[in-house]
């Protein structure tokens, strides 16, 4: 497969900015943005740099998310003097909307492998077997047996 390249005059670089705006929906998102922006750079100078983030701002209400619960009661505590400050920064804000994010959770340990059955355990498990009478433990136990027997390594060629 071969692509044909044009060296004919290339366009001028742009800003991703400037080739976004060209679309309305992007502008707003990009507005959008910039102004979520600004809020968290004024709600970190408002409490002192606490992990607050700004999620929207609508009729009056700011939406921010938290660390956890600890976090959102402490913000819930200073959020007259921080709506005070957003208001002399110029923003709109009559109130809070706190919301704790839920917590990081570590990655799963990965699964302990399994031990393989000892040689004298499979043969009790097979004897007992044979001297079940009841067909359903019979077949259970065999299969356990039949399960638990090492798998031949392939040696390579």
């Amino acid at each position: 497969m071969s692509f044909a390249f044009s060296n004919g005059p290339r366009a001028p670089a742009r800003a991703a900015a400037d080739w976004l705006g060209e679309d309305q929906a992007f502008a707003r998102l990009h507005h959008d943005a910039q102004r979520l922006s600004a809020i968290h750079a004024a709600l970190s100078r408002a409490t002192g740099g606490l992990d607050i983030r700004p999620v929207r701002l609508d009729e009056g209400t700011l939406c921010v998310t938290v660390t956890g619960p600890a976090m959102a009661a402490r913000l819930r505590q200073v959020e007259p003097s921080t709506v005070s400050a957003l208001r002399q920064d110029g923003w709109a804000v009559a109130k809070l909307r706190i919301r704790a994010r839920p917590a990081a959770q570590p990655p799963a340990p990965p699964p302990t492998p399994r031990q393989p059955i000892p040689p004298a355990v499979r043969q009790a498990l097979a004897t007992l077997a044979e001297r079940v009478s009841d067909a359903q433990l019979q077949a259970g136990l065999r299969a356990l047996v039949h399960c638990a027997e090492p798998t031949p390594r392939k040696e390579k060629a």
